[in-house]
C-alpha cells in the first residue's frame, strides 16, 4: 500500500490550496489513478461494493474513450472522478502550456 503526504515546500508554495480537512471523524480516502483499466478497475469496482466504500478514479481522456463502458460503471456506482489529464504527458518534458492544454483537452472529452 501506498501512503502519499504532500511535501510542506508545496504546501507552502501553494497556500490558497486546502491541503488537510480537521475533522474529528476517522476517515480513509481511495483514490485511483490512470484509468480507467480494463479488468483492474472493474475489480476496484466491485471490491469497493462488497465493503460499502466510494472512491475517487482520477481518469485519463482516452481512456475514458477507449473504455466508456468502464467508465459510465464509475459513475453509476457513485464514485467521484478527477481529471488526469487527456493523454498522460509527462509534466517534466513538455512545455507548461503543452501540459495545460493536455488537462483542458481531458474536461472536454
Amino acid at each position: 500500500m501506498r501512503i502519499f503526504s504532500t511535501p510542506k515546500i508545496i504546501r507552502y508554495l501553494f497556500p490558497k490550496i486546502h491541503w488537510r480537512i480537521n475533522t474529528r471523524e476517522r476517515a480513509v480516502y481511495l483514490t485511483f489513478d490512470d484509468g480507467p483499466t480494463p479488468n483492474v478497475t472493474e475489480w476496484v469496482l466491485d471490491l469497493l461494493a462488497e465493503y460499502q466504500a466510494m472512491g475517487t478514479f482520477f481518469c485519463i481522456g482516452e481512456r475514458v474513450l477507449t473504455h466508456k463502458g468502464i467508465y459510465d460503471k464509475v459513475l453509476a456506482n457513485g464514485h467521484s472522478v478527477g481529471n488526469h489529464s487527456f493523454s498522460h504527458v509527462d509534466a517534466w518534458k513538455v512545455s507548461h502550456d503543452a501540459y495545460v492544454e493536455d488537462v483542458k483537452k481531458q474536461r472536454q472529452s
